[in-house]
């Protein structure tokens, strides 16, 4: 089983701002390239979900009505969406999930530069600029599942691997007839800030 790309990024939403988000991701104009990627995938996979909506069932209460009743409820909650992507909140930190493959991320820079954008709209929107890369074999649901912070997070990630990579390029290692990655890399897109600034 290959290992997907995963993100994980502070959640500065209140409840009723998690019923906006929804509405704004299904709408489309503040996550152009998430709306574009997704879309393409759709189209070559019809079965796939096409809308985002939030997914109120729980495996300890039977179904919760609203997103603040989940969180009470389980502490997490999840936003299905389109062409794979998913979120995944508790109140402090969401991880972005997809079926874009680790590998591609790191060897693929057309790719790479595609997904991060999607993150820097889901980072913009969520008014801290800064997003965590892992493959998701380190298991980031698990942390949204046990209630962490974002300091919890990457004071975890700091006693198991260290200081954040310096580059993406660093988390790729090649070992000849195969490949392995360690590491996290966290991505303040400077790049993209400093177009977003000249664009104004």
């Amino acid at each position: 089983m290959g290992v997907n790309f995963s993100a994980v990024f502070r959640n500065t939403l209140s409840s009723e701002d998690m019923y906006q988000l929804c509405d704004d991701l299904n709408q489309g104009s503040k996550f152009p390239t998430l709306q574009k990627f997704s879309e393409e995938i759709v189209k070559n996979n019809p079965h796939l979900n096409t809308i985002w909506k939030w997914s109120y069932f729980s495996y300890e209460h039977s179904v919760t009505n609203t997103i603040e009743e989940k969180l009470e409820a389980d502490g997490y909650i999840e936003l299905d969406g389109p062409g794979g992507f998913d979120l995944l909140f508790n109140r402090h930190i969401v991880e972005l999930s997809s079926a874009t493959r680790w590998l591609s991320f790191l060897s693929d820079l057309e790719h790479r530069n595609e997904m991060r954008m999607i993150c820097y709209e889901i980072a913009s929107y969520m008014g801290e600029i800064q997003a965590i890369y892992m493959g998701d074999k380190y298991c980031a649901t698990d942390y949204v599942f046990d209630g962490n912070t974002m300091e919890e997070y990457k004071e975890s990630l700091m006693k198991r691997f260290g200081s954040s990579k310096k580059t993406i390029d660093d988390l790729y290692i090649d070992l000849g007839d195969c490949w392995d990655s360690i590491g996290y890399f966290e991505d303040r897109f400077h790049d993209f800030e400093m177009i977003h600034k000249a664009g104004k």
